[in-house]
């Protein structure tokens, strides 16, 4: 082999290396819930099976690590009830067949749920090797992603720990017509900025995470709101949720964003909105309270709407006065009663003693 090909031949050899032994983990995220029909003309929906654990195994049925993994699959069959463990294996190829994976089933797999994917899994759950195992926890979060053939003990400690569910520590998003929660961040170029300081013009909070596909596919509905609304009418504040450096939070801006306000969330805004999935957004009126509350993918012209609308703003909510009595007639009312009280007492007193 000339020297001049054996150098780049190693280097996607030791990149293809690296790729089977990397570890991703996605904090806070609910995982995106997808129905496919499986390969028996059933229907697979993953938020079916809340309450209990979910293995997902996104494959290829020519590749060697997906066929050696559905050993360690089916021994994880074997020590894992159905109450308590869901698998499905998922062709991400767009060269596999039904009939493909199909084959691949009789030959290597296991009695579980196999499908081919007609949802662009592989775009959104971000497979870019195969195999990849999620494993979804009981609550529907993504406890942890393997890439590459897994032994079956390390998967199994993954699935016993899955068995507990994320319960996300946050407060009941605040309502339509309450006064949005304040906060005070600092943006990716060292800007501070506050939401209490854009009264008198609405604001639309965009809580995203960068490594979520819908996240992304936000930006192009925000990009489309950006041109058709001044910056004297509207301010867009993209607060990165969970674990991002600044850095992740520029890359997700140059591929993705606008020219709006980006910031980490260093205050725990997701919390005090009651964020448990990304993305999530929020329009405030012109005088600081909710207009609307979306989750997930929301077209542009819909939050245009919801922004036209927000520009009336909110009158505050009346508190009326304690009703007061005029202290005079009540103190009247009292002497009145005790010197009743007291010629009834005299009363009875002088029968008594008549007997």
């Amino acid at each position: 082999m000339k020297a001049g090909k054996t150098l780049p031949l190693m280097l996607v050899a030791f990149c293809v290396m690296l790729s089977f032994s990397l570890n991703v983990t996605s904090e806070r995220l609910l995982a995106v819930d997808f129905t496919l029909e499986d390969i028996e003309g059933g229907t697979f929906t993953l938020s079916d099976h809340t309450g209990k654990v979910v293995l997902i195994d996104f494959t290829a049925t020519t590749c060697v690590h997906c066929v050696s993994i559905q050993a360690e699959l089916k021994v994880l069959r074997e020590n894992f009830g159905e109450e308590e463990l869901v698998m499905t294996t998922i062709g991400v190829s767009e060269a596999d067949t039904v009939e493909d994976i199909r084959n691949f089933k009789l030959q290597h797999g296991g009695d579980w749920t196999y499908a081919k994917d007609t949802q662009d899994l592989g775009t959104i759950y971000d497979i870019r090797y195969t195999p990849i195992e999620y494993i979804i926890d009981v609550n529907g979060y993504i406890y942890s992603v393997r890439i590459g053939n897994r032994s079956w003990e390390e998967l199994a400690a993954d699935i016993e720990a899955a068995k507990i569910g994320y319960d996300p520590p946050v407060d009941p998003p605040p309502a339509n017509g309450e006064l949005a929660p304040d906060f005070s961040l600092t943006d990716i170029d060292s800007v501070n900025f506050a939401l209490s300081d854009q009264r008198g013009k609405v604001v639309l909070i965009d809580l995203f995470a960068s490594d979520a596909y819908y996240s992304g596919k936000m930006q192009e509905e925000f990009r489309l709101i950006r041109e058709n609304f001044t910056e004297e009418e509207l301010v867009i504040i993209s607060i990165a949720v969970g674990d991002h450096t600044i850095e992740e939070i520029r890359d997700f801006k140059s591929t993705h964003g606008g020219d709006w306000i980006y910031a980490e969330d260093t205050q725990d805004v997701w919390i005090s909105y009651g964020v448990i999935s990304v993305p999530t957004g929020y329009v405030v009126d012109v005088d600081g309270y909710v207009h609307s509350h979306k989750v997930n993918y929301e077209e542009w012209d819909d939050l245009a709407d919801d922004i036209e609308t927000a520009k009336a703003g909110t009158e505050p909510p009346v508190i009326p006065d304690s009703p007061t009595l005029p202290l005079v007639p009540i103190l009247i009312g009292i002497s009145v009663a005790v010197a009743v009280a007291i010629s009834l007492l005299l009363v009875l007193i002088r029968r008594r003693k008549g007997r």
